[in-house]
């Protein structure tokens, strides 16, 4: 499916542009929502489901198949797949130090302490129910978006959705809820891959104009001719070298 968006639409694999994110975004949930359908309509079909029930089911189905595949084909697209490639290729060795893979900072561990403490308050601390502390993985996951880009989050949105998925029968959490949660995962997935995505390409073109400006800098200051810039009434603002050597300044 990304060969087919990369060919056909153009898609960057990295999800560096907005675009790219948003393509990828609605392939998804259209491909999940014709998945949902299809699937239903011959469960229907087999009397395998009561019709009656169908549209429900259909719609459980599409959440469920859009917020799996959307958790997990960020992550490989920008991080897994290329790095298992570099190994591959005998691009990347390994040693047998598992340390030289990832040694997280103190910023990451932080982050990922607080994912843990929102799946403790979730699961284990029962008179919170109530108040669903689940909604609190926005409060991370919005962190982890708008300080490491759309690399970041990918990896976060994984990891908050598999941590979820273990939980539920880990701590024998009620499936009740789970068309609830996995609605929430899909939502709080979308706004944060496009929170980083933003973030990425505003970093992108912030380090694309200071590319900029510094080759304007070397340019003007090592220009062989004088280049000057001046105010209306003659007042010389700025100068390069060449010509503060024709005034005899240099």
């Amino acid at each position: 499916a990304a060969e087919f968006l990369r060919s056909r639409l153009h898609l960057d694999t990295q999800l560096q542009r907005l675009r790219d994110v948003l393509i990828l975004v609605l392939g998804v949930n259209g491909a999940a929502a014709i998945m949902a359908v299809v699937s239903i309509s011959l469960q229907v079909q087999m009397g395998m489901l009561p019709a009656a029930t169908s549209a429900d089911a259909a719609l459980r189905w599409w959440i469920g198949e859009a917020v799996g595949t959307l958790a997990l084909t960020p992550a490989l697209l920008i991080t897994i797949i290329p790095e298992a490639r570099k190994f591959l290729l005998g691009e990347r060795a390994f040693s047998g130090d598992w340390r030289q893979l990832y040694r997280p900072g103190l910023p990451t561990v932080i982050k990922a302490f607080s994912l843990l403490l929102i799946f403790y308050l979730s699961f284990r601390v029962k008179a919170l129910d109530q108040y669903m502390p689940l909604y609190l993985l926005g409060i991370p996951l919005t962190w982890i978006a708008l300080q490491d880009g759309i690399t970041g989050i990918s990896l976060a949105f994984v990891a908050a959705n598999f941590g979820t998925a273990l939980c539920l029968p880990l701590f024998q959490s009620s499936l009740k809820a789970m068309p609830e949660i996995q609605l929430l995962q899909l939502v709080l997935g979308m706004t944060c891959l496009f929170t980083g995505v933003i973030i990425t390409e505003r970093r992108k073109m912030q380090l694309e104009l200071h590319e900029s400006e510094q080759s304007y800098r070397n340019l003007f200051d090592n220009a062989p001719f004088g280049i000057f810039r001046s105010t209306p009434d003659g007042k010389i603002t700025m100068a390069n070298p060449a010509f503060l050597n024709m005034l005899g300044y240099a």
